[in-house]
């Protein structure tokens, strides 16, 4: 059996983790398999361990490959949300669904961007009914996957999976500086410029220093203020060593499929600040909650955690299916 592992459109950093963890473990428990991985052009970090091709993110190349080669595969595993661009008689094919932005119209992203995600969703509708198999990371994604494109809820299974971090991991703050710290990205619904100014108004009753740690480069953010560091992309290596530096992971992304940094934080002794959406109630029980479109309210939360003793722990309440996805895909083979 050949089978075909479909990651065009995957390009951010999680979308790049995603396909990371899926080659590593199938290269541990699954390394005789006969797999081609279609490789989104964008994506620069090739592994030399794989078999790929390269393929330009357009439905119209993507096409093109499938057209051309798709009779050489008995199963596909697309892992970019979107299904095969053709139709497919007796091919299994499995679909990973991990962007909640395709499933809903968000005024925290640009005209131009939602009408993308609407044809994309539009795609995803026609192929619904289709005898497909599709994953999501949280129940949640179910239910919003089965409403917006009506996909058959009994042709989703909920598979959280993430990447094993050791547990316990030592935090090796040598400084007496509250730190904050925002895994995070470039897209308006992060709520990036949100959170800075409710930093900047934040008050604090004691004299202890305070500072921000985002993982972006700042570029199109104004901010002079020395207790706000731009770290840029960091490696996974670098993010660790970040989660054991910091007091408090800050999440006010309102949209989020899965929403990882939320996940690894928790392998770590600090504390969740997150927002109030729906999103989180899925995946941790954060020490504080916030409105991500209110400055005051994240203000509010910056100023209680810094000026209280002590407040409650966060907690992850997932369990970690990696094993369960991969046998899942991986089924009749």
């Amino acid at each position: 059996m050949k089978i075909l592992i479909d990651a065009v459109y995957l390009n951010s950093d999680g979308g790049i983790e995603l396909l990371d963890i899926l080659i590593e473990s199938t290269h541990k428990n699954f390394k005789n398999l006969d797999i081609l991985y279609l490789l989104d052009s964008r994506n620069t970090l090739f592994n030399k361990k794989i078999k790929y091709r390269v393929c330009k993110p357009t439905i119209k190349d993507r096409k093109i490959f499938y057209k051309k080669n798709i009779k050489e595969f008995d199963k596909i595993i697309c892992l970019a949300n979107i299904p095969p661009p053709i139709k497919l008689a007796n091919k299994s094919v499995t679909i990973l669904f991990h962007n909640s932005l395709l499933l809903e119209w968000c005024n925290s992203i640009n005209l131009i961007n939602n009408t993308k995600n609407l044809l994309k969703r539009f795609i995803i509708y026609l192929s619904g009914n289709r005898n497909y198999n599709w994953i999501v990371q949280t129940e949640l994604m179910k239910k919003k996957l089965s409403k917006s494109v009506f996909v058959s809820r009994n042709k989703i299974r909920v598979f959280p999976f993430f990447r094993d971090i050791a547990l316990n991991m030592k935090n090796i703050k040598n400084d007496t500086v509250t730190r904050f710290l925002y895994v995070t990205s470039n897209s308006p619904h992060k709520k990036n410029k949100i959170l800075i100014k409710a930093f900047k108004k934040a008050k604090f009753n004691t004299d202890i220093e305070t500072k921000l740690s985002l993982t972006i480069n700042g570029k199109n953010i104004s901010s002079k203020n020395k207790k706000i560091i731009f770290l840029g992309k960091l490696s996974k290596d670098e993010i660790n060593k970040e989660y054991s530096n910091t007091d408090f992971l800050i999440y006010p992304s309102v949209s989020e499929s899965f929403g990882l940094p939320l996940v690894e934080s928790t392998f770590y002794p600090i504390k969740i600040l997150a927002s109030n959406s729906e999103y989180v109630n899925y995946i941790v029980k954060p020490s504080l909650t916030f409105d991500s479109n209110s400055i005051d309210s994240i203000q509010e939360t910056i100023e209680k955690v810094v000026n209280l003793n002590k407040i409650e722990d966060s907690r992850l309440i997932i369990n970690n299916e990696l094993e369960s996805f991969i046998k899942f895909i991986y089924s009749n083979v």
